[in-house]
């Protein structure tokens, strides 16, 4: 940025979920600020607007992609290693939440146990297992 005499605009981390029914338990957290739903980020982005003028005009916002799009390099992590996870030690599969099997078969819109026949006709989400 400084080969464009550009200066560094602040950065603001904030995690934001999207899903309408998010319900966000965060009673002793921190930075339970920075944590949003999506009904909450217009508000959220209005008050770091009027409190941070912009610190670039719209013609180094024009320099500054391009420099981003023609220096993009994608990160190659292997994130097992980094981790120190093996292979072997993941659990791999949709668990059946009728049996607990890691079983569950995608098969047309829905997901099928083969070993008690449950189906699930919504979303299934992952869980954390002990």
């Amino acid at each position: 940025m400084l080969e464009y005499s550009i200066d560094i605009p602040p950065i603001f981390t904030a995690s934001v979920f999207v899903h309408p029914n998010a319900g966000l338990l965060l009673q002793d957290y921190s930075e339970r600020s920075r944590i949003l739903t999506g009904i909450a980020l217009p508000s959220y982005l209005e008050k770091l607007a009027k409190k941070y003028p912009p610190v670039i005009t719209s013609h180094q916002v024009e320099l500054l992609s391009g420099f981003l799009e023609s220096h993009h390099q994608s990160a190659v992590i292997n994130i097992l290693e980094k981790y120190e996870v093996l292979w072997e030690d993941l659990i791999k599969g949709v668990r059946c939440p009728s049996c607990n099997q890691y079983a569950m078969k995608r098969n047309r819109m829905r997901w099928e146990c083969p070993h008690v026949e449950h189906v699930v006709k919504k979303h299934i989400y992952a869980h954390y297992m002990n």
